[in-house]
């Protein structure tokens, strides 16, 4: 399993590397990335799974998040399938 995160989790070199071992893919939010889009759908073609937040944060619609079309547009360029989960934080 890849999971999608935030850019500015990897200017710490130790967490960069470790993201790196954990297969944890580095989003630039706010822009249209067509590498990651490219990169993602090929994942997903080899029947790996992706973890992502599709509001773009994990606050998500609880805390007025806009549901990005990201997810959906991988979806329809490597015909995988989407599982929602929901996500608690206590």
């Amino acid at each position: 399993m890849y999971i999608l995160a935030k850019e500015e989790l990897f200017i710490n070199s130790f967490v960069k590397w470790l993201a790196g071992k954990a297969k944890v893919i580095p989003v630039k939010r706010g822009k249209q990335d067509v590498g990651l889009l490219k990169n993602s759908v090929k994942i997903l073609k080899e029947n790996n799974m992706i973890l992502m937040f599709p509001e773009g944060t994990r606050g998500g619609i609880e805390k007025k998040g806009k549901i990005q079309n990201g997810a959906v547009l991988m979806s329809l360029m490597s015909s995988a399938k989407i599982i929602p989960v929901r996500y608690i934080c206590f």
